[in-house]
């Protein structure tokens, strides 16, 4: 071998020419052997692999490098040859390939071949994994590809074989682009293989758009449905309901699809979307059923108005046979939608929704048990308790039921329904019989359905066996309530022969009979039971004692009080009675008082207990009486000046006249402007007293004594003692009036006349009373106005003025039939000189009146003796000096001239003899006669000394607040119809004079409406300046104000009173742009233009009768008309008692006629909902018709004055056209927190009045502060 590095030349075998004639040579004889389309052919399509074939290709393939054709057979040939590396060369060549086809080939070949590989490797292998990841890369290559169908179909196959879902998915998706008649099963696939990946929100539009290709209903809902439930399997509930709402379509009306849709919204936690879909499902079902029951519903009438029908009218036994011949349908319609429904509303709290839904399945099965029970429970949650007892009733009648008989006895009560109490009360009697409670429920139901014969016979019906007493006592109390007394006395008497005499039965019999005054029968009643009847039973033996006192059998009266002491029920009127049956055994009624006394404590009995000892002349007693008590009940006694009186009559009876008069004295400090006890201490003095003493005693009451008349006869004594003439002339000429009539009056007359040196006027005024008294005496007639005590001592001075007109033989006959008549009369020389105390003439005189009228009780004897007659010292006094203090004559006169209002003659009275005018009369005759300042002057005077007199307080009271200034704030809170408010205010008052007044009032009302009364101004102000009149018979009010509430606007009223003091009486009022309380809607925005007459007739102070007619105009506060109205009132009553309490008893009429003319503005049409007609009947009220009673007390506190805190009440019965009966109550309490003030609290609530047709409920509280 050559070293040398240059490279030798090569040797050329052939030349150049020679090979490419040898070449071109082979290639002709190739082509002449092998045309070329037919080689390429049996290449192209060759089917086994071989190396010539494989070594031609790769000629052709260096000849034609671009040839898909020969790289795509080149490379299934190194396939087939297991060339596997070759072959991804060729493959990679055909990738870059510039024809389409032939990269989808490759790729394809791609895809199959890295399938071969990858599942060629076990699947432990390491490497497995990463040739599926290149798999799985060449079919996300692909995907973009225009394959045909079948290559798509089989590509997603892979892919899901891959578990990649997602690519299969997309594969689908084009597989459904590109068969669209089979899309929806591509799509549905797809969305499979999301669901499957977890991709929820995909999966469900994949389903949702698979559901817009679906062929069927069932197929729309299956693939619908699924969309729902793939967004639900991935918790997402709220998406499913959104993307349910969203792609539902057709569906809506699918029945299925509805239900599932509302149990998923349940599920989700969205009633309120669950509800929307069930709504649809039961308009749907409405329909279908509608459909099937049309024949049915209208040949037959539905079941659940039999049972309304069967419960107002109470019969069970109707019902259920009416229920037994209504056919059912034979396909009843399925109550699943119905049970869903009702759960829905009731998660969604639409209780209303959920109630029609249970009526509407009672509707169409009454005799479903389960859904009338929901229907009952849901009524009853709605706030339809009506509803719901209606439907336990029908349960509890047609299956008997306890549970459902105890929801009627817990609905029933409270709502009034007399008819399911009644059915409850005799279910529980009929399985109680012996249960009395049960059997008087049944009977108080019947009677609050005003049907008492009803009562009558089911207890008649039950008036056997072991409880017919208890039954026939329950029927005899019935009869008398309905006011049937034939047959409750004739029950009782039944009673009484078939169970013998009971107290109980002669008391109820005992009263019918003297209801009918049959006072025999009615005491031989209690005769006949008495034996029977404990001490203790109080009330048998009160009216026993009553009984027998009307019939004047004192010994049976007395039996029966004695019972009642013997049972400790007398009470302190019984035993004050008592006293007044032992009138005649002073000593006994003494003793009975006494006892009183000390069972009660009431001082007016230790009084009684004293006096009547006087008349025993058992001062022994009373000392007793007196030591016994106690320091505390002393003192207390003691703060009473009527004891201290009483006690300085005994003490000046049992002989220490210092003791009377120091008790007369503490009885002026206690009450200093007493009358009396200034009398008595005048008396006093001039029995006891120095003469100092009672000169200072005339000097400190002598400015009263000129109005006092009850110190001119002391003041006319102590004159004459003090040889005074003139004074004790000017006293007694004061009494000349009402005394001019009295003998011994003129006779003590005519001794001041000759004290004063008038002996001719004395002469004649005795001279002409000795001839008539003789003129007396030849009649046989007795002297007038005097008791057996002055016609003693009237004869004993005849005696010496028969001497000295008559001559003494006369005047000895004079003597001699007086001291005969004396010997008849008096008796032992002890009872003379006993004969001579002026108190047992007190006693005797008191004893009369006592017989006079004996059905007064004897504590108002007692006071009528201390208010009309002298005392002891007093009385003796006058005997001797014959003057009395009575005033009879005046009262008389200035009585009637009060009840005839004649003011001249009251004029005069008062200006001549004002002093001898009863006080509360002199009052009554101030305040008639128009002396405004005098009658508050002398009220509040007397107010001082008789702190306690009603009569006075109440003078008081009215006369300072006929015109009082006063502050006066107050609150309430109103409720009527849709409109709520509360009000605040503030009023003040300024007396210009005794008859006018000014004032002033600020009101502010803040309020709302509810859904029936929308867009209520929030405040409503009004500012009212009043002036005000008052004359003696009449009185004026004038009013202007301005108001700001819909709109501001003026308003202005007057109105009066004619005849005010008059027992008829007129009233009248004006008004412009007046509130109008009549509807709520009117109280907001409207307001009246009113006129109004009125009446007011009370002949005495218990009967009254008014009547008022009101034309009304009503406006729109922008003056808009919409209407009129008139109101006729009319109300009448009798007041049982005259001062407080003052229950009353009133009937009530009212008719109200009002028309809807007037179109209303504009600006009322804010106050209506939405839609509603803006007419004038919106705001306008309803004509009605009222009539009703009302009991009442404290009527006048609201406006009056109290110191003390004391309720008003006043409830009663309204019918109304409009809502029938109705309810009135108004309670409140009024009375002084400062003194000089009044307050009042109250609550009010009715369901319609003359001034509101509609139902109202108030509260508030006012106060006023007079200064």
């Amino acid at each position: 071998m050559s070293m040398s590095s240059a490279q030798a030349d090569r040797q050329r075998l052939f030349s150049p020419f020679v090979i490419a004639a040898f070449g071109l040579l082979v290639a002709l004889m190739l082509v002449l052997a092998f045309p070329r389309e037919r080689l390429q052919e049996r290449l192209l399509q060759g089917r086994e692999a071989d190396t010539l074939t494989i070594a031609y290709l790769e000629a052709w393939l260096r000849i034609e490098p671009d040839n898909t054709d020969v790289l795509n057979e080149l490379t299934r040939e190194y396939l087939k040859a297991q060339r596997v590396a070759d072959a991804k060369r060729m493959l990679t060549r055909l990738s870059v390939s510039s024809d389409p086809q032939a990269q989808l080939r490759a790729l394809k070949v791609r895809i199959e071949l890295a399938e071969t590989e990858a599942y060629a490797l076990a699947p432990a292998d390491p490497a497995r994994a990463a040739r599926l990841a290149q798999f799985d890369a060449l079919l996300k290559e692909a995907i973009d590809k225009p394959w045909d169908a079948a290559e798509l179909e089989a590509f997603a196959a892979k892919a899901r074989a891959l578990n990649d879902g997602a690519l299969a998915g997309q594969y689908y998706e084009r597989l459904a682009r590109r068969k669209p008649d089979e899309a929806s099963r591509w799509l549905a696939q797809s969305a499979q293989l999301k669901l499957a990946a977890g991709d929820h929100a995909t999966a469900a539009d994949a389903f949702f758009a698979a559901q817009t290709h679906a062929a069927t209903r069932d197929d729309e809902r299956r693939l619908f449905l699924s969309g729902v439930q793939a967004l639900q399997a991935g918790n997402r509930l709220a998406d499913a309901l959104a993307a349910a709402d969203a792609h539902i379509g057709s569906l809506g009306g699918d029945r299925e699809t509805l239900r599932y849709l509302t149990r998923l919204a349940l599920a989700a936690g969205r009633p309120d979307i669950a509800g929307r879909y069930a709504k649809r499902l039961l308009d749907m079902s409405a329909r279908k059923n509608a459909t099937r029951l049309a024949a049915f519903d209208g040949a037959r009438t539905p079941r659940a108005a039999i049972c309304a029908g069967a419960c107002m009218r109470g019969s069970p036994g109707h019902f259920i046979r009416r229920i037994a011949d209504v056919q059912v349908p034979r396909n009843p319609p399925d109550t699943a939608d119905y049970e869903l429904g009702f759960k829905v509303f009731l998660a969604n709290g639409d209780l209303a929704a959920a109630q029609r839904v249970a009526q509407t399945a009672v509707d169409r099965d009454p005799a479903s048990v389960e859904w009338r029970e929901r229907l009952a429970q849901v009524a009853e949650w709605n706030h339809a308790p009506d509803v719901a007892l209606a439907n336990y009733l029908v349960l509890a009648r047609t299956h008997g039921d306890d549970k459902y008989w105890k929801q009627v006895e817990r609905f029933a009560p409270a709502l009034g329904d007399i008819d399911a109490m009644l059915a409850a009360a005799i279910h529980e009697s009929d399985r109680a019989p012996g249960d009395m409670k049960q059997l008087d429920r049944v009977v108080s139901a019947y009677e609050a359905q005003a049907d008492p014969d009803a009562a009558l016979r089911f207890l008649q019906a039950r008036a056997k066996g072991a409880y017919r007493r208890q039954v026939l006592e329950r029927y005899a109390s019935l009869a008398e309530r309905k006011g049937d007394d034939d047959l409750a006395i004739e029950t009782y008497g039944h009673l009484m022969t078939e169970f013998g005499p009971n107290p109980a039965y002669a008391l109820k019999l005992s009263l019918m009979y003297y209801t009918r005054a049959r006072f025999d029968r009615s005491l031989a009643v209690l005769d006949a039971a008495k034996s029977h009847a404990s001490a203790e039973n109080g009330d048998f033996w009160r009216f026993y004692a009553m009984m027998a006192t009307l019939r004047q059998q004192d010994q049976k009266a007395r039996e029966g009080y004695d019972r009642l002491v013997e049972g400790g029920q007398a009470s302190p009127d019984d035993l004050t009675a008592m006293v007044s049956l032992y009138d005649d055994e002073p000593l006994e009624a003494g003793r009975i008082a006494e006892f009183a006394y000390r069972r009660t404590g009431r001082e007016p009995l230790l009084e009684l207990a004293i006096y009547d000892y006087l008349r025993a002349r058992a001062t022994a007693r009373i000392g007793a009486l007196l030591a016994s008590l106690d320091p505390a009940a002393r003192e207390q006694a003691e703060r009473s000046p009527r004891f201290l009186l009483a006690r300085a009559q005994y003490l000046r009876r049992a002989g220490d006249p210092d003791g009377a008069l120091a008790d007369t004295r503490a009885a002026l400090v206690i009450a200093p402007g007493d009358q009396e006890a200034r009398a008595a201490l005048i008396w006093a003095l001039n029995e006891r007293g120095s003469d100092a003493e009672l000169r200072a005693a005339l000097a400190r009451y002598a400015r009263s004594s000129e109005r006092d008349s009850a110190l001119w006869a002391p003041y006319a004594a102590a004159y004459l003692r003090l040889g005074n003439a003139r004074g004790a002339l000017h006293m007694m000429h004061k009494q000349a009036a009402s005394r001019r009539d009295d003998p011994l009056w003129a006779l003590g007359y005519a001794d001041a006349l000759e004290l004063n040196g008038r002996i001719d006027d004395a002469w004649r005024v005795r001279n002409a009373v000795w001839r008539k008294q003789m003129a007396l005496r030849a009649s046989g007639k007795q002297p007038l106005a005097l008791d057996d005590e002055q016609r003693d001592d009237l004869r004993g001075r005849m005696v010496g003025l028969t001497d000295q007109f008559a001559g003494g033989d006369a005047s000895r006959q004079v003597l001699i039939e007086l001291l005969r008549e004396d010997g008849n009369s008096i008796g032992t020389p002890n009872q003379i000189i006993a004969g001579d105390d002026a108190m047992q003439s007190a006693a005797h005189r008191e004893e009369n009146k006592q017989r006079l009228y004996s059905a007064v009780a004897r504590e108002a004897a007692l006071g009528w003796l201390q208010s009309h007659e002298a005392y002891d010292a007093e009385s003796l006094w006058l005997l001797r000096q014959y003057i009395d203090s009575a005033t009879r004559p005046v009262y008389a006169e200035v009585t009637i001239a009060l009840a005839e209002h004649d003011r001249a003659t009251l004029n005069r009275l008062l200006d001549t003899e004002a002093e001898w005018i009863p006080r509360q009369n002199r009052l009554d005759a101030e305040a008639t006669t128009g002396r405004f300042g005098d009658v508050q002057t002398h009220a509040f005077e007397q107010q001082f000394t008789l702190p306690d007199d009603e009569i006075v307080n109440q003078i008081l009271r009215e006369q300072l607040l006929r015109n009082a200034q006063a502050i006066a704030p107050h609150f309430r809170v109103v409720d009527q119809g849709g409109l709520s408010y509360t009000e605040t205010g503030i009023g003040a008052g300024l007396r210009l004079s005794p008859t006018q007044s000014l004032a002033l009032n600020y009101v502010e009302r803040n309020q709302h409406g509810d859904s029936t009364l929308v867009n209520v101004p929030r405040h409503d102000r009004q500012l009212l300046l009043a002036w005000r009149h008052l004359g003696l018979d009449d009185s004026e009010r004038v009013s202007i104000g301005r108001r700001n509430a819909l709109d501001d606007f003026t308003t202005a009223r007057i109105d009066g009173t004619l005849f005010e003091q008059q027992t008829l009486s007129f009233n009248y009022a004006l008004g412009f742009n007046q509130a109008a309380t009549e509807t709520s809607q009117l109280i907001v925005g409207g307001m009246k233009d009113l006129a109004s007459v009125g009446f007011n007739y009370r002949p005495d102070p218990h009967v009254f009768v008014g009547g008022r007619v009101e034309y009304d105009r009503f406006h729109g506060q922008d003056r808009s008309f919409l209407g009129t109205g008139t109101v006729v009132d009319f109300n009448a009553g009798y007041k049982l008692r005259a001062d407080y309490p003052d229950y009353t008893i009133r009937a009530v009429f009212t008719h109200g006629q009002y028309s809807a003319s007037g179109t209303p503005g504009s600006q009322l049409a804010r106050l209506l909902p939405a839609g509603t007609p803006l007419t004038a009947s919106q705001f306008m009220p309803q004509s009605f018709t009222q009539e009703g009673v009302l009991f009442s007390f404290g009527d006048d506190l609201p406006e009056g004055y109290t110191r003390g805190w004391r309720p008003f009440f006043a409830a009663g019965q309204i019918h109304d056209s409009n809502q029938g009966w109705t309810a009135q109550v108004r309670v409140g309490l009024a009375g002084s927190v400062l003194g000089n003030d009044q307050a009042l609290v109250y609550y009010e609530h009715a369901g319609a009045t003359a001034g509101r047709t509609q139902a109202f409920t108030e509260y508030g509280v006012r106060y006023r502060w007079l200064y």
